[in-house]
């Protein structure tokens, strides 16, 4: 063998020997770099599912907090938590403040590698990007090493997220009629005295996940609130489009109230709000909140309290639907039907009173033939009670026993014996059989708490609500 071809041999071997030395530098690279992404992707799952339980949980106890971060072993990783209250939304580019304290154990978790060095896992690019108020989509997680027994330690298969939402619109009591000024309401977003004063605040969820010695983070904004909205259709106590007149020792009282019928001072209503006329006769007595100014029941009332001859922007409602804001506020005509066929909660729909089962509960839902009557009954129960038809004249006489907690609509409202702690709506122009509220003793409380327990039953449009008690969660801003 020539040289030229024992040298021609070396340097083809020397050429395939570098070759495969890059291959399998190449093949060791990708591998590496699988490795880091398959542990950032399982560190981000953990993470987004830990912050789906917490949200799980808030909505069945909104008064949760856990202001001093927590950590426990979650799906083969580790996850370091907390909720805390907080004034205002943080800066993306600084929201993750004093969560990080000691959550990082001086370690590899946020060193200055990839994870969140300024790379681009979690760099200071993607960082301060604000994703929009959606359900945080993540891999299905239920059969991951470890998945029972941290979700066990959490929470009782309390994530499911139904997505949908209860905003019914902050705007309902705007753009409303001179009839109804600035703060015909107010006061109706005041907490009750009686509940949790973490209502209605921003919390600030902060969850770190490691998996592998990679680290995820979240930092999630959201508000909660105990109960629905008070529908812009309650003007006061009552309610009603066409003449009242109160006698007896019947007591209408418009200040607010908690589920106990215990005065809540300063954030009530009106005790009379009609199109047409009032009348108060005997000693029944009338009381409601003005401008925040509470004004005791009385058969003299004042008469900021007593609102006659209003009119209605865009025209009163005609059906139970329209009183709950109608489609805009996610009640298209025979929603709140629908849901009494379907008996969600308890919910009742007949078209026979007899049928009823006490104690009623969700939407009680009554379709009197025309001119139908419904007399002498204990309307003892919770939710919204309806008692209306296409024609509005279903009756509904002498409510002579029980205790009612919500919100009462019906075509024509006579005779009021028993107790409401909420407020009713009264939908006939015309009532057949007269305009007498009540004649004996009898009461009719304004309780912003219970029409909002009554509200809470319903989600009016999808996205961004979590857990059992859908309507008490809105996701406000997330950060990763």
């Amino acid at each position: 063998m020539g040289k030229s071809t024992i040298l021609y041999v070396l340097g083809t071997f020397a050429i395939l020997s570098l070759a495969m030395l890059n291959a399998n530098r190449v093949s060791g690279y990708t591998s590496d770099e699988a490795l880091q992404y398959m542990n950032t992707a399982y560190a981000k799952n953990i993470c987004n599912s830990m912050t789906s339980i917490l949200l799980s949980r808030i909505s069945d106890s909104t008064s949760l907090r856990i202001r001093e971060p927590e950590t426990i072993e979650l799906l083969g990783g580790t996850v370091t938590y907390s909720i805390k209250e907080v004034s205002s939304i943080g800066n993306p580019s600084n929201n993750h403040d004093d969560d990080h304290e000691s959550d990082h154990d001086g370690g590899d978790d946020h060193g200055g590698g990839d994870d969140h060095g300024g790379g681009d896992d979690h760099g200071g690019g993607d960082h301060g990007a604000i994703l929009q108020p959606q359900i945080i989509e993540f891999a299905s997680i239920l059969a991951l090493p470890g998945f029972a027994s941290g979700i066990n330690s959490l929470t009782d298969g309390d994530d499911d997220h139904e997505g949908e939402d209860d905003d019914h619109g902050d705007d309902d009591h705007d753009g409303e009629d001179d009839d109804h000024e600035d703060d015909d309401h107010d006061g109706h977003n005041d907490e009750d005295e009686d509940d949790d004063a973490d209502n209605n605040d921003t919390l600030k969820l902060y969850v770190l996940a490691t998996y592998n010695d990679v680290s995820q983070s979240q930092t999630m904004y959201v508000t909660v609130s105990d109960a629905g909205v008070v529908p812009a259709a309650i003007k006061g106590v009552i309610s009603s489009r066409s003449a009242i007149m109160t006698n007896g020792n019947l007591e209408v009282d418009g200040r607010n109230h908690n589920e106990n019928g215990n005065l809540i001072s300063g954030s009530g209503t009106y005790g009379i709000w009609t199109t047409s006329s009032f009348e108060r006769r005997g000693s029944s007595e009338i009381g409601g909140t003005y401008n925040n100014t509470d004004y005791n029941t009385s058969t003299s009332p004042n008469s900021n309290i007593l609102k006659t001859s209003q009119s209605y922007s865009g025209g009163y409602p005609d059906s139970p639907d329209k009183v709950l804001g109608g489609t805009d506020a996610g009640f298209p005509e025979g929603t709140l039907k629908s849901i009494a066929m379907s008996g969600t909660g308890g919910s009742q729909y007949v078209t026979n009173p007899s049928l009823l089962t006490s104690t009623l509960k969700g939407v009680t839902y009554l379709e009197l033939p025309s001119g139908g009557k419904w007399q002498s009954m204990n309307i003892t129960g919770s939710g919204i009670l309806i008692v209306h038809n296409s024609a509005r004249n279903a009756i509904m006489k002498n409510l002579n026993s029980g205790t009612f907690k919500g919100l009462i609509i019906a075509d024509d409202i006579i005779n009021i014996h028993a107790t409401i702690i909420g407020a009713a709506v009264n939908l006939s122009s015309a009532p057949s059989e007269g305009n007498c509220l009540g004649n004996g003793s009898g009461a009719i409380l304004y309780s912003q708490k219970t029409i909002q327990n009554a509200m809470s039953l319903f989600s009016s449009s999808s996205g961004g609500n979590y857990g059992f008690g859908q309507s008490r969660v809105q996701v406000v801003a997330c950060f990763e």
